[in-house]
């Protein structure tokens, strides 16, 4: 799938700009298979979309300033060579995997930002 495609699927709403909203349902499985996300499915969304969130703060700071993102900045980080590494090889409770200390802010901000929605 090229990037034109992928953002076109991620733009819900056909305005050349994916939303935080956007990101979320593009993250969420759609698990009935009939295009209506319950809270289940966004929650996963939610738990899915706060790893591109947090890897867009890491790789581009201010690109969610404006709480979207335009098919070039979403280019350039599809194609940025630089990918994060935010997680240890031990898990947490709830059998995730543990996030590095040094991006634990990172994540912080990105359940802020999801929380706004």
């Amino acid at each position: 799938m090229s990037y034109t495609e992928l953002f076109a699927y991620m733009d819900k709403d056909n305005s050349n700009l994916i939303s935080v909203q956007e990101l979320v349902k593009a993250c969420s499985p759609d698990i009935d298979n009939n295009n209506i996300y319950d809270e289940r499915e966004l929650r996963i969304g939610k738990q899915n979309a706060k790893v591109w969130i947090a890897t867009i703060l890491e790789l581009k700071p201010n690109i969610l300033n404006d709480n979207h993102i335009n098919k070039i900045e979403f280019k350039d980080l599809l194609t940025h060579n630089q990918i994060p590494h935010f997680y240890k090889t031990t898990y947490d409770q709830n059998g995730y995997l543990e996030i590095k200390d040094k991006y634990l802010h990172i994540f912080e901000t990105a359940e802020n930002i999801l929380k706004k929605m």
